[in-house]
């Protein structure tokens, strides 16, 4: 049950970075406004932290093992 919890984490990370990249880029080429200029690349970051912590913090968790 643990393997399938990992196992669908990942690949919503897998679906879920293209996505938000693609749509940051949508986002930037057909909506030039300003508040989207400063909006969405910091939520493209905060996105990109929690994702990167969760990963590096089970990196951590397989090599104490």
């Amino acid at each position: 049950m643990n393997n399938l919890k990992l196992i669908l984490r990942y690949l919503l990370y897998i679906v879920s970075i293209p996505l938000i990249v693609m749509g940051s880029f949508d986002l930037f080429v057909n909506h030039p406004e300003v508040q989207l200029a400063f909006w969405v690349p910091g939520l493209v970051l905060i996105a990109y932290s929690f994702i990167r912590d969760d990963l590096y913090q089970r990196l951590r968790l397989v090599k104490g093992r």
